[in-house]
């Protein structure tokens, strides 16, 4: 569990215990450490709670056959061969 340290300046930024405070604000991921230096120097801690997504299990995606639509045979049109004027 995480906890949110509060320093009484609330324009404060900086970095303690490795960990970065911003506009007065830090979010300790060690919940004992964050708990001692709130406590060292005399800043508030707020609980934070972190809330888990639920992680569905991933089903294969149902795949539908998509099937083109058929289209019907034409008959092919085939070109007559030219006939030369002199081959008459």
């Amino acid at each position: 569990m995480s906890v949110k340290i509060k320093v009484p300046n609330k324009f404060y930024n900086g970095i303690m215990a490795g960990v970065t405070f911003h506009k007065g604000v830090a979010l300790f991921e060690d919940e004992k450490l964050g708990k001692e230096i709130a406590s060292r120097f005399g800043y508030e801690v707020i609980a934070v709670e972190v809330i888990e997504p639920e992680v569905e299990t991933e089903k294969e995606p149902e795949v539908e056959a998509v099937k083109e639509p058929v289209k019907p045979k034409t008959a092919k049109k085939t070109a007559k061969k030219a006939v030369s004027k002199e081959g008459k």
